[in-house]
């Protein structure tokens, strides 16, 4: 999809320090331009992001519509400027809603393949299976 979100405000959703984060992108090797790294990238390096949360979206909606920011024009928007503005986010809405329905299919098939896993004939596949399915369990369950 590759959206873009500027290094502070993914701390911010992230609720940990911008060094923090910089750290964790540094070891992923993710790249950032101009003070921004992608989103996607950003959940993929992120363990306590719930990646099919509906509180994400709206939570990056809101840090991107920072009302701390003074406005750009002080005109009053138009009826059919806000409505215009409702179809995008609404579009926009559904797009991430699509995204976070695909990663929970995700999960879901790494679950399973998981659980063929632990029956397997070798016994570190069992091994690794049942930890990282343990491993899963606990990041389902705290979150």
């Amino acid at each position: 999809m590759n959206e873009r979100i500027t290094v502070s405000k993914a701390a911010k959703l992230l609720d940990i320090t911008r060094s923090e984060l910089r750290k964790r992108l540094a070891a992923a090797q993710i790249e950032t331009f101009e003070g921004e790294v992608d989103l996607e990238q950003v959940r993929c390096i992120a363990p306590d992001l719930k990646l099919a949360d509906q509180e994400i979206i709206e939570r990056v909606k809101y840090l991107r519509n920072d009302t701390s920011k003074a406005p750009r024009d002080d005109s009053v928007q138009s009826i059919h400027d806000l409505q215009s503005e409702v179809r995008k986010l609404s579009a926009q809405l559904s797009v991430e809603s699509q995204m976070a329905q695909h990663y929970r299919d995700i999960v879901e098939e790494l679950g399973r393949k998981l659980g063929e896993m632990q029956t397997a004939d070798d016994p570190a596949q069992r091994d690794a299976a049942l930890a990282l399915c343990q491993w899963l369990r606990e990041k389902a369950i705290s979150g």
